[in-house]
């Protein structure tokens, strides 16, 4: 429906996660089964995965495909993938 529709232009979803790490770093972002995250080790998990990408020369624009079982490193590699340059 229309009112569904949200667009807030220039704003990613990487940004606002990285807005969350920098203004409550210490708060919960994810929980997975036992595993829990809070937003600072949700970045720097995600900093480290997007670095590997990059490291198996991954550049923007390249198609990723992610075959992985539901766990917390599924949304950390899900916030990864845009960060590629």
């Amino acid at each position: 429906s229309e009112h569904s529709k949200v667009s807030i232009p220039g704003i990613t979803i990487p940004d606002v996660v990285s807005g969350y790490a920098y203004r409550t770093p210490d708060a919960e972002a994810l929980v997975c089964g036992d595993q829990r995250l809070t937003w600072s080790q949700f970045v720097t998990r995600s900093t480290r995965g997007a670095n590997a990408l990059i490291r198996a020369r991954l550049n923007k624009g390249d198609k990723v495909c992610l075959l992985m079982a539901n766990s917390a490193e599924v949304a950390v590699m899900m916030k990864a993938t845009p960060c590629l340059n």
